[in-house]
């Protein structure tokens, strides 16, 4: 039968299906959740006074539960102005700690251990070595090297009058040269030290078999000069 419009109306039978679909839950479980804690403390530049910025880093020594999924960049947090650092979400398992620090004057930070085992807020604080403690002695003079490019103004070191060394070739032969330099750090105790430009006098005893320039610091040794 068709309509004056030419449209068929004949009613179109529902379509059916030979199964019927049957909706069946699909069981599932949560992952276990991972426990996490947060690491926080105060990093000291010396027994009397905070550091004053840097990065507080942690790296994972194998023991940690989820190692392989860990972000490393989740566990390197600044340290502020006042020398306090916080760590979150930090998972339970062994890690090596480094500091980071932009200035210290007298001693270096060892690498430590911290055993993350299950606490809220686990307080780690952490203090330089005193580098007059290491072996070598303050101020670490072979981290010197005559083929660096930076010279410093006696002004960009802090405590100058403590930190300054004379290094030099210290085994010569007869007829040799060598130029004695000035040197500090800029800043951190265990950096590396550069030469230092400020007025300076030399002068050598005994002078018998050895001369030095009184500006410039060259020493040169005699030709006949004896050992010793």
């Amino acid at each position: 039968m068709s309509l004056a419009g030419g449209e068929d109306s004949t009613p179109v039978p529902p379509i059916s299906t030979p199964f019927p679909i049957q909706s069946t839950p699909i069981p599932f479980t949560l992952a276990p959740t991972i426990p996490a804690y947060d690491i926080s403390g105060e990093v000291l530049s010396s027994s009397t006074s905070f550091l004053e910025g840097g990065t507080f880093t942690l790296e994972p020594l194998g023991g940690t539960t989820d190692t392989e999924t860990l972000d490393p960049s989740r566990l390197i947090v600044n340290i502020d102005p006042l020398g306090v650092y916080l760590l979150p979400n930090v998972l339970d398992g062994d890690y090596m700690v480094t500091v980071t620090p932009k200035c210290v004057a007298y001693g270096c930070f060892q690498p430590s251990v911290l055993v993350v085992a299950g606490a809220d807020v686990l307080e780690f604080n952490m203090a330089p070595f005193p580098a007059a403690l290491l072996p070598s002695g303050p101020p670490m003079a072979w981290y010197y090297s005559l083929a660096s490019s930076r010279i410093l103004a006696l002004d960009e070191i802090e405590f100058a009058a403590t930190s300054l060394v004379m290094v030099g070739q210290n085994d010569m032969q007869a007829g040799e040269s060598s130029r004695m330099v000035l040197v500090g750090p800029a800043c951190l105790r265990c950096a590396e030290l550069f030469e230092v430009v400020t007025q300076v006098e030399w002068s050598v005893s005994s002078s018998t078999d050895a001369s030095i320039e009184a500006e410039t610091g060259l020493v040169t040794i005699s030709d006949g000069a004896p050992v010793g």
